[in-house]
């Protein structure tokens, strides 16, 4: 128990999440303390009434009447009820299983490849819940499962498999950045067309903003707009968003978007100064999907997951396909069989935000995808996406959402995208003009998967 208390500790400090400790501390502590509390109002209502008194300095006062006991009472099992409520609300997962291992999904069984080890001390050292990791290395194409995709409490868990969903947050931004890519090379638009006249044409109101700010600036987040549209309903999920660990993005819809654009009647440092933005972003698939004429969702499946073979890549869930999603985690932890986690609501998003961070996928249609990507041959127009067109700094460019490192190995480029969201955190990566990309998909929010990629790309 101290062991595994040391090592969550010292993680967090390592990672900078020493405000997640604090948080889950106190998350912990609190229907604790109701349910003690309530206990012994409900058990011995007198004592904790003398108690009360004697803090007090009453203790002269007359025995509690049977009116004080039953309010003392009453006290007790709504403090009862607070805690449960808490409990259910906050989501916790708790679980005693056979301690998961690395096990093979798509591909051939060499445990031989130094790949494997360095996932299992990967997810040994970071307590991941369920992970799924694909790998392609020159004629090697495999896919790593890891533990379970949900922990229900008390009950018995479901192994990661090739169809588990997870959801891949802000990696969806090099699918908007593709379909901007393919309208581009089709002559449907063009990267130094304005956004306010673009989305003139699609509202009836007067778009205020500075008209300079063109589609190049939001898919290389160099527009100068904020990372997200805070309006009121936002403010207040960002407040609670430490606690419930919920969705953000929920009240955010396509007009208030537009709304929240048109208020903006000036926007400093566009097209000069690197500022990430889901906001942007949002914005962006919002142009491409209207462009097309369809939904967001309904365009990534045009251009891109059906030309694939990506059936279970998604936006807007069904009930058949929530059964095939992960439950997300912000925190978790192993204590020998038994699993400890603090659940993460799903971050369901409507169009508006989706190109952004709306995506979901499995790790079998992202090992597609990666295929897809090294390949291009069912996507001619990835290679556009893919070209420099900002210097973020002399190691790192931008092109059409996709990062270009080029000091992660000697002589070679790294093409790549991470993604986070409440509960699941995301990475994929490949290297340049040859067979060689990984990517990973995790249901453990806090825990960033990005340095398992990269040693993983060092390996190749």
């Amino acid at each position: 128990m101290k062991r595994c208390w040391q090592k969550y500790w010292r993680n967090s400090i390592v990672k900078h999440k020493m405000r997640y400790v604090v948080l889950d501390l106190l998350i912990a502590v609190w229907p604790i303390s109701l349910i003690s509390a309530g206990i012994k109002n409900i058990w011995r209502p007198a004592d904790r009434i003398k108690r009360k008194r004697q803090k007090k300095k009453q203790e002269l006062s007359p025995a509690p009447t049977r009116r004080q006991i039953l309010g003392t009472r009453i006290t007790g099992f709504a403090q009862l009820l607070l805690a449960v409520f808490i409990i259910v609300s906050l989501r916790f997962s708790l679980g005693w299983q056979e301690k998961p291992q690395v096990s093979m999904l798509i591909g051939d069984d060499k445990r031989e490849l130094p790949y494997t080890k360095i996932i299992e001390a990967f997810v040994k050292d970071k307590n991941i819940p369920g992970m799924v990791v694909g790998i392609i290395d020159h004629h090697d194409t495999v896919l790593y499962g890891y533990g379970f995709k949900d922990y229900p409490l008390l009950k018995r868990s479901n192994p990661v498999d090739a169809h588990t969903l997870f959801e891949i947050g802000s990696l969806t931004k090099v699918f908007t950045g593709l379909m901007l890519a393919e309208a581009v090379q089709a002559n449907n638009l063009e990267l130094q067309m304005s956004v306010a006249e673009l989305l003139e044409t699609q509202t009836p109101q007067e778009v205020l903003l500075d008209p300079d700010i063109t589609l190049e600036m939001l898919v290389t987040h160099t527009s100068g707009l904020p990372s997200i549209p805070l309006t009121l309903p936002m403010q207040i999920s960002l407040l609670t968003l430490g606690i419930t660990r919920g969705n953000p993005y929920k009240t955010i819809s396509e007009q208030v978007m537009v709304n929240y654009f048109e208020k903006l009647q000036k926007v400093t440092e566009h097209g000069r100064v690197f500022n990430y933005s889901n906001y942007g972003f949002g914005l962006l698939g919002l142009i491409i999907a209207h462009n097309n004429g369809k939904t967001y969702e309904d365009s990534i499946q045009q251009l891109i997951t059906h030309r694939l073979g990506m059936d279970s890549t998604l936006v807007h869930t069904t009930e058949s396909t929530r059964k095939q999603i992960a439950t997300g985690h912000h925190s978790f932890l192993r204590l020998g069989r038994l699993n400890i986690g603090r659940q993460s609501q799903y971050w369901d998003m409507h169009d508006a935000m989706a190109g952004c961070g709306g995506i979901r996928s499995s790790g079998e249609d992202l090992l597609k995808f990666l295929n897809g990507l090294i390949e291009q041959q069912q996507l001619p127009f990835a290679t556009l996406a893919q070209q420099p067109l900002y210097s973020i700094n002399d190691q790192l460019d931008i092109g059409m959402a996709w990062l270009i490192q080029d000091d992660l190995l000697p002589n070679q480029k790294v093409v790549w995208h991470n993604g986070q969201t409440g509960g699941f955190n995301s990475y994929l990566g490949f290297v340049d003009h040859e067979r060689k990309g990984v990517f990973i998909l995790s249901n453990l929010a806090t825990t960033d998967v990005r340095p398992l990629g990269e040693e993983l790309l060092r390996t190749f």
